[in-house]
């Protein structure tokens, strides 16, 4: 059958037929996004093979099809991605390889790949210039499935402002540069399972830049999380509302690919050294394998982490209440509250000696938290050589990781507790490493 005669089967099922071709795709596919649309719906076949695209804007009522053997690879000419929409107070870039503005009933599917492309970007240009993996800004009604998404150049998916999502079975690689984060969610009803994101940055991320947006009703389960920095994280960008949040049935594990692993590394990086305490892993293990923050102001609540198993983050659970009043992006909220968050049935072991905290500042302390059958292998071996120091309520501006502290000095090695109320813990064990040991309490709390 003719691609003429296929188009028009196609067309007769409500589905676009876009044929391969050679050089730059962007014109042919989105024509036929745009002739989908205008028809009233229904798919744009990407056909196997490889198909060179600028920025692509995804229209209501359009599902793009990845067959299986199909690569929509990112052109790396930096103008073919002039950005749609404004940044305001918008984080990552303000635009994607699959781009998406106030759609409905839009969806990616099939078996094939995006690839992002980031070795033909300037690696020194910020990230913030340069195109994401999948970006949808103010839509509703999204369904992401199957397909593989390597190396953007940014972050991998964003979803702003963008509401009833189910993101199912895909297969993130994003090592490319600094800000390669997985899946970042500043929306409300999103479903995500089965998932595997292998980042250098944050695996799956819950954020709030707008003080007057809720970001709410999320649940990530039965998922993987391989980072260099954070695996399941709500922040740091905390300025508005964040509830109802759960992460269930889920591994965090060690990232399984080299930072940048395909081209010269960074020069940050070319005197990096093994974590103290850590198998060794490519370019170390991650920093927080759970981490629940509220530095900007805002709420932070509901938050349920389950069933979770970690290995290859050196500290396993971070919560954090800060009074970050510097960050420009936004407008700092008004709440300055994280409380009711119930973390249980958390097994494994810290592949590094960053004490677990939960901590807060006088503006701002962690109320009603529940830490419930924990059991976590510590690697031991800190020095207590010296009275400890709180860092004090000039730190509350701090960027909220779980590098903030001077682990080794911590008088705990297991958990340490300060400036937070109502902490309940049920059934919490942290054990030294055979053949270790540690001078320090097992768990701190200041009184």
């Amino acid at each position: 059958m003719s691609n003429a005669m296929m188009k028009v089967f196609y067309a007769a099922i409500g589905v676009s037929f876009m044929s391969s071709a050679y050089g730059l795709s962007t014109e042919d596919i989105q024509k036929s996004i745009d002739e989908t649309s205008r028809r009233g719906g229904g798919r744009v076949v990407i056909p196997a093979g490889e198909h060179v695209t600028g920025l692509l804007m995804l229209k209501s009522n359009v599902e793009i099809y990845l067959s299986k053997g199909a690569r929509l690879s990112a052109s790396g000419n930096l103008d073919l991605f002039k950005a749609p929409i404004n940044p305001g107070r918008l984080e990552g870039a303000p635009c994607a390889v699959i781009t998406a503005i106030g759609v409905t009933n839009v969806a990616v599917r099939g078996e094939g790949e995006i690839f992002g492309n980031a070795w033909a970007f300037d690696y020194d240009k910020c990230s913030r210039q340069k195109p994401m993996g999948l970006c949808f800004y103010n839509c509703k009604d999204v369904k992401l499935e199957d397909f593989s998404l390597r190396d953007s150049a940014a972050w991998g998916i964003n979803l702003i402002y963008t509401e009833n999502v189910i993101i199912r079975r895909l297969k993130i690689n994003n090592h490319a540069g600094h800000c390669t984060d997985g899946i970042d969610i500043e929306g409300k009803n999103v479903l995500i399972e089965d998932c595997v994101v292998d980042t250098s940055d944050d695996s799956y991320c819950i954020k709030s830049n707008n003080p007057d947006y809720k970001v709410e009703n999320i649940v990530v389960r039965n998922c993987i999380a391989r980072s260099h920095c954070n695996a399941f994280k709500l922040g740091t960008a905390s300025h508005g509302v964040m509830r109802n949040i759960s992460f269930v049935h889920c591994r965090a594990e060690p990232a399984g690919r080299v930072y940048r692993d395909l081209a010269p590394m960074p020069k940050d990086l070319l005197n990096w050294k093994p974590v103290p305490g850590a198998p060794w892993y490519l370019c170390g293990p991650g920093f927080g394998a759970i981490n629940v923050e509220c530095v900007d102001g805002g709420l932070v609540e509901n938050i349920v982490a389950d069933d979770i198993e970690i290995s290859g983050f050196q500290c396993p659970i971070f919560i954090r209440g800060g009074d970050r009043d510097r960050r420009s992006i936004a407008p700092q909220g008004k709440h300055f509250t994280i409380r009711n968050v119930v973390i249980s049935n958390i097994r494994g072991r810290a592949d590094g000696r960053m004490t677990s905290t939960i901590t807060g500042v006088n503006k701002c302390r962690p109320f009603n938290i529940l830490l419930k059958n924990i059991d976590i292998e510590i690697p031991g071996e800190g020095v207590n050589d010296k009275p400890y120091s709180w860092p004090g309520e000039e730190r509350a501006d701090a960027y909220p990781q779980p590098t903030l502290f001077d682990s080794y000095h911590l008088p705990a090695y297991g958990l340490f507790i300060d400036k937070a109320d109502a902490v309940v813990l049920d059934n919490v064990k942290f054990s030294l490493k055979k053949g270790t040991s540690d001078k320090r309490s097992s768990i701190f709390k200041v009184k």
